[in-house]
C-alpha cells in the first residue's frame, strides 16, 4: 500500500514545523510515503492502483495502524475504483456526523456520502486523551498540535509509554529486555562477548537440588523474568543458601510482578525458568556483590555510564562519560545519589565500549532501525581483569526516570529523539548535547546556565 500525502502551504512557520513532524511520523510509522503540496500532485509516480491520499490537516502519531488494517473494505465507506482515500475531514453539527468532503481535488477521486461517526473507527478530530489509540487524527488548531507534541508528548515518560503500546509491531524486542535475561544472554554469546558462565537451568523450585548447591559453591541463582535485584540469592563459600528457604522464597517466582513492561509479550513465547550461574567477584576480587557499569546508548552512541560499587552502596551510584570523565551527579540526577567512589582506570575500557557498539549495531538492525532501537540500556559487571554482561534495560526505572531531574529527563529525550526538536527549534544542534565539553568548565554556575540555554531554549 503507497500513500500520496498532501503538505500544507508553507506560508508561515508553523505549517513548516507541521508538515515536518508529520513527515517525521510517517518516516517512523515506516509508510511507503510520497510528498506533495496541494498544487502539485502527481498521481503518475503512484504504481499501484490501490493507494490513500491523505489531506493536509490529517497524520497518524506513533500508535497509529496504517490505514490498510483500520479499514474495513466491506464496509458501506469503501471507495469506488479501488482508489482509497481520506480527504479534508468536516462536521456536521446539526447531525453530530463526521463525513470526508472532496473540495479540492475533483480530478483524483469521486465524492464519497456522508459517514456516520459509528462507522469509521479510524480517523478522530484530534484530542490528547486518544494519543496511544490506532486513531488517526484531523487536526484543527496547528499551534495548539504542535505545543502538545513538544511540552507533552515528546517528553522521556511519555516515549516510554508509546514504547509499551507498539513493542508488539517488534517481535524482536522481547531477545533484548532484562525480564527475559536467558534469552538476551544467548544474544551476548553469539557475538563472542563474556557474559557470567550459566550452570544449571530450572523449570520450578523442584528441580532445585541440594547436590546443584554443594556442587556450584560460588554461584548466583534468580529468576530470568524479574529486575532490580528481586529474588537474587548469591551464595559463596562462606554463605551457604538453604535449600528449603531458598524454595520458599522463590515458590511464586513465575507470577511477580508479571504484568509488568514487556512481561505480557515475552510470556507468549518464554516461561520464565531459573538460573543458577557463575558469581563474578568485585574489584577487589572478592565475593560480596559486583560492581555494574550501565551505559545509556543513544542512536549508537554511548552518552554516559552510571557506576555502581554494590559494597559501597546499592542506592548511589556515579555518572561518566564516554572517555571516563566523571559528570557531577547533579547535571542529571540529584547530589545525594552521588556515590563519590574512586574508580581506577581500567585497562580494557576501549574495548568494552567496542563491544557495547557491536550489540547496539545489532540490537538496532533486529528492531528495524526503528523509534524503539534508538535507546537501550546496557548494564556489565566490572572486575579489575574482566567485564561480563549482565543485561539490558529498555525501561530504566520502568520508564518514569525516578533518578532523573527533570533536567535530566530532558537532556535524554532530546538525545533519543533530536530531529523532533530539529523542528522544533531550528537552532538546536546535536553537538551541543556533549557533555565532555561542557564539564571542561569549572565554573559550575556557568555550566548551568549553558545547558539550560542549550536544552530549554
Amino acid at each position: 500500500m503507497e500513500y500520496l500525502i498532501i503538505l500544507k502551504d508553507e506560508n508561515n512557520e508553523k505549517n513548516i514545523k507541521f508538515n515536518n513532524i508529520k513527515k517525521w511520523f510517517f518516516k517512523n510509522l515506516k509508510i511507503n510515503s510520497y510528498f506533495f503540496y496541494p498544487n502539485e500532485i502527481n498521481l503518475n509516480i503512484i504504481n499501484k492502483n490501490n493507494f490513500f491520499i491523505i489531506s493536509e490537516n490529517i497524520t497518524p502519531l506513533l500508535c497509529s495502524k496504517p490505514l490498510e488494517i483500520l479499514i474495513d473494505y466491506n464496509k458501506s465507506y469503501s471507495i469506488k475504483k479501488n482508489n482509497n482515500v481520506i480527504a479534508n475531514i468536516s462536521m456536521n453539527k446539526s447531525k453530530n456526523e463526521r463525513y470526508f468532503k472532496i473540495t479540492d481535488y475533483p480530478k483524483i477521486y469521486e465524492t464519497i456520502n456522508k459517514l456516520p461517526s459509528k462507522n469509521f473507527e479510524y480517523l478522530s478530530f484530534f484530542d490528547k486523551s486518544l494519543q496511544n489509540s490506532k486513531h488517526w487524527f484531523y487536526i484543527d488548531d496547528i499551534n495548539y498540535f504542535l505545543k502538545y507534541l513538544e511540552n507533552e508528548y515528546f517528553t522521556w515518560t511519555n516515549i516510554n509509554n508509546i514504547k509499551l503500546k507498539i513493542a508488539n509491531k517488534y517481535p524482536n524486542i522481547i531477545f533484548y529486555d532484562g525480564k527475559n535475561k536467558l534469552e538476551s544472554k544467548k544474544i551476548i554469546e553469539e557475538l563472542n562477548i563474556k557474559t557470567p558462565k550459566t550452570y544449571k537451568i530450572y523449570n520450578n523450585t523442584n528441580e532445585i537440588t541440594k547436590e546443584d548447591l554443594e556442587n556450584y559453591p560460588n554461584c548466583v541463582i534468580k529468576p530470568t523474568n524479574l529486575d532490580g535485584g528481586n529474588l537474587v540469592f548469591l551464595q559463596n563459600e562462606n554463605n551457604k543458601l538453604d535449600i528449603n528457604n531458598l524454595k520458599y522464597k522463590m515458590k511464586d517466582f513465575k507470577h511477580i510482578k508479571k504484568n509488568k513492561e514487556l512481561m505480557p509479550l515475552i510470556k507468549n513465547h518464554f516461561k520464565p525458568k531459573i538460573i543458577m550461574e557463575e558469581y563474578i567477584k568485585d574489584l577487589n576480587n572478592n565475593y560480596t556483590k559486583p560492581c555494574e557499569f550501565k551505559f545509556y546508548i543513544f542512536d549508537g552512541k554511548i552518552l554516559f555510564f552510571i557506576a555502581i560499587n554494590r559494597k559501597d552502596s546499592d542506592k548511589k551510584f556515579d555518572f561518566f562519560d564516554e572517555n571516563f570523565k566523571k559528570i557531577p551527579c547533579n547535571k542529571l540526577s540529584f547530589s545525594k545519589l552521588a556515590g563519590n567512589y574512586k574508580w581506577p582506570k581500567l585497562p580494557y575500557f576501549n574495548n568494552l565500549k567496542k563491544d557495547i557498539i557491536k550489540i547496539y549495531k545489532k540490537f538496532n538492525n533486529d528492531l528495524n532501525h526503528s523509534i524503539i532501537g534508538r535507546f537501550i540500556r546496557m548494564d556489565f559487571f566490572i572486575t579489575q581483569d574482566e567485564y561480563y554482561f549482565g543485561e539490558f534495560s529498555l525501561f530504566p526505572n520502568g520508564g518514569a526516570g525516578n533518578n532523573l531531574n527533570e533536567f535530566g529527563k530532558k537532556f535524554f529525550i532530546k538525545n533519543w529523539i533530536p530531529e523532533v526538536f530539529n523542528i522544533f527549534n531550528n537552532q538546536y544542534e546535536d553537538d551541543d548535547l556533549s557533555l565532555d565539553k561542557l564539564c571542561e568548565e569549572s565554573d559550575k554556575e556557568s555550566i548551568f546556565f549553558k545547558l539550560i540555554n542549550f536544552l530549554f531554549s
